[in-house]
């Protein structure tokens, strides 16, 4: 079932909502409240939760080289894989013979 228009603009309402709290708390004087939240850096925000692609909000595999869960769970998987070849097959000798 598809989601209607009405749907996902209450969705993005709430998200606007939950931003502008979020943005609340950060500032506590009314005039460093007013300077930031704008309408738009709100709805840029409520549709893209990360602003930038530094070394901070940007993707880890990137910046520091981390393997995702699926590269980490494929790699285990692979190990798991070969020891149960080794029980079946037996030691595999270094010569091939």
């Amino acid at each position: 079932m598809s989601r209607t228009r009405d749907y996902r603009r209450q969705q993005y309402a709430q998200r606007k909502k939950r931003f502008r709290k979020v943005f609340e708390g950060w500032y506590t004087t009314p005039e460093d409240l007013e300077d930031f939240i704008t309408p738009f850096r709100l709805g840029f925000t409520a549709n893209t939760p990360h602003s930038c692609s530094c070394y901070m909000c940007g993707n880890p595999r990137k910046w520091w080289l981390e393997r995702t869960r699926q590269e980490l769970r494929s790699e285990l998987d692979e190990k798991e894989y070969a020891q149960v070849l080794q029980l079946v097959e037996g030691p595999v000798s270094k010569s091939g013979k």
